[in-house]
């Protein structure tokens, strides 16, 4: 049983399939946050992750581009074109102090609004253009078999989400991650990861059905943050591998005793700041853990 399982069956005319939407930007022109500034070393990170999951999935894949850089013509005559749509546009003329986390946030909205993959979807697998998760297979099958509507990693008792690879279905960028898109500032400190992890928890409110993943991505790539390396050696993944099964195993244990509480603990909180919170955006909830004596949170969301 999952916290507030729904089953939204997709219609007919939809595939089942997750698509892989990989948001990119190849020329982030001094965009604040982004020490990895190199257009020709951008694209050809891009370059690889495309090939990367057309060649290791089944999945469609949509890859978005916001500088204005069409990288189509290195794919005209590849074997999996049918699965690959591109598409760029001009979305990097906001403000940069906004940072890279809004700009990733209009990514994913005109997205939305102009790919024809999208419209004959009915989940979305969005992961940051220039990573490769080597063990995506089996992420995409657990998300298909665990019928959630949202899953992603809630990090520091759910202060924050990693961003870097999510699962969800259609509904929940449109209902509930676009929905904040204007809380997003980096020199304020609300990044695009505290944005997905509001909207997680507005969707669990909601009574839709969340899971952290069972299985530890373990990602290939650079960093356009610092510039670094991620260390996806086997023996660095096993063993937060080995955490990554003891959190699920903890989130997902008696569900009626602890998931079920945590929605009622939210609403709850909810209701306890009516009227002295405005922002969209929700509180620090690690008081509330401790208000509803869930202890096992502190484990399972560390």
């Amino acid at each position: 049983m999952i916290l507030g399982i729904m089953e939204n069956k997709a219609p007919s005319n939809l595939t089942s399939d997750p698509l892989i939407l990989l948001t990119g930007c190849i020329n982030p022109d001094g965009m604040s946050y982004t020490k990895l500034q190199n257009k020709e070393t951008r694209k050809s990170h891009y370059l690889e992750a495309i090939n990367f999951y057309l060649m290791k999935t089944t999945s469609k894949v949509l890859f978005v581009e916001n500088s204005g850089t069409d990288i189509s013509n290195e794919f005209e005559n590849g074997a999996y074109k049918e699965r690959l749509e591109i598409l760029t546009f001009y979305g990097n003329n906001y403000d940069k102090h906004l940072g890279k986390g809004y700009g990733e946030m209009l990514i994913l909205k005109y997205a939305f609004e102009n790919s024809a993959f999208i419209s004959q979807c009915d989940t979305v697998c969005k992961i940051t253009g220039r990573y490769k998760v080597l063990n995506i297979k089996q992420i995409l099958q657990h998300f298909e078999g665990s019928k959630c509507d949202v899953m992603v990693d809630l990090l520091h008792q759910m202060r924050y989400s990693d961003s870097r690879i999510f699962c969800a279905k259609n509904f929940f960028f449109t209902n509930y991650l676009f929905q904040i898109e204007k809380e997003i500032n980096d020199i304020k400190g609300y990044y695009f990861e505290h944005s997905l992890k509001d909207a997680v928890l507005h969707a669990i409110i909601d009574d839709r059905s969340y899971l952290p993943f069972k299985y530890k991505p373990r990602i290939v790539g650079t960093s356009g943050t610092d510039n670094m390396n991620y260390n996806h050696s086997f023996w660095n993944w096993i063993r937060m591998y080995k955490k990554q099964k003891d959190n699920f195993k903890y989130f997902t244990s008696s569900p009626d005793n602890y998931l079920k509480r945590l929605g009622i603990m939210m609403k709850s909180y909810r209701l306890y700041l009516i009227g002295s919170f405005s922002c969209s955006r929700l509180p620090d909830l690690t008081a509330a853990i401790n208000m509803f004596q869930l202890p096992f949170l502190h484990m399972a969301l560390m």
